[in-house]
Parts: C-alpha cells; structure tokens; sequence
C-alpha cells in the first residue's frame, strides 16, 4: 500500500514551509518505525488506518520534539537541537533545498525562529490521530519535495 502521506502535489517552487514539513515528517516516520519495530509498508493498514504502534510511536515522537523545541531558547540551543535531533535521519534532500533550509539556518539574524516554529507546527500536525485514525498531517496533504 502507498503510505497514505505520499502525494505529488503541484509544486513549482518548494516553500520554505514545504521543505521543512517534509523533514519533519522523514524524522517522524524514520523514528516512528524504529520504535514501533514494523517496516514502512506496515505502518498503515488497507482501511488507511495506522497501525495501533505507529500510532503510538507518531505521537510520543511528536510530542517529546515538540516540547524539546520549545524549550529552545537561544540560536545556539535550537541548533543543536535541529542537527543533534531532526537531522539524525536520512533525508533526501536535493543541493538545492539543503542550500535553502542551511541558509535559514546559519543567517544571524532571526531566520532560524522561523524553522523553529515551522518545526513545530509541523510536529504538532503529526502528533495527533483522530478516532477514525487519521493523522491531521496525514491522508494526502503532504507533498514529497521535488528533486532540483
């Protein structure tokens, strides 16, 4: 089955919004599985309902990121953060689209605020299931970024 949150969507240029809520989603899944112990294609059932540890992985991952972030006071903390954590998973990012998210980055001025708190609306999107098991970042509304 095609994991549900796997949807080309019509891109010309990838926002940074884009860019970052896609990573989030990589470290989520990539973390999620690993502590779940079940492969990419098991996470999600015919019924596009997650399976009941991924689930439960998705949201404790989510959850604990988001706090963590939260608690990032200084350029210097998030950074760590960011490096140590969300980018300790394979991400298949194009030159192109590392060369824009390093560049919100590694300005001195207040950029990295914005991937903060992009980081974190995404994580918040990704925490939470509904009763009928949709994720509300899930079920097509994510797009993969386009390879430059």
């Amino acid at each position: 089955m095609t994991h549900p949150e796997t949807v080309t969507l019509p891109v010309e240029t990838p926002t940074i919004e884009l860019r970052i809520f896609n990573m989030i989603r990589e470290y989520k899944d990539s973390k999620a599985l690993l502590r779940a112990g079940i492969k990419r294609e098991d996470a999600w059932n015919q019924d596009g309902k997650p399976h009941p540890k991924y689930r439960e992985a998705c949201e404790k991952i989510c959850s604990d990121a988001f706090y963590r972030l939260r608690s990032c006071k200084s350029r210097e903390d998030f950074m760590r953060y960011f490096a140590d954590t969300i980018c300790s998973v394979p991400h298949n990012l194009s030159r192109d689209n590392y060369q824009i998210i390093a560049g919100y980055l590694i300005k001195q001025d207040d950029s990295w605020q914005d991937v903060k708190s992009l980081a974190m609306l995404a994580l918040s999107k990704f925490s939470y299931f509904r009763e009928d098991g949709e994720s509300t970042g899930n079920k097509g509304e994510s797009a993969p970024l386009p390879q430059a």
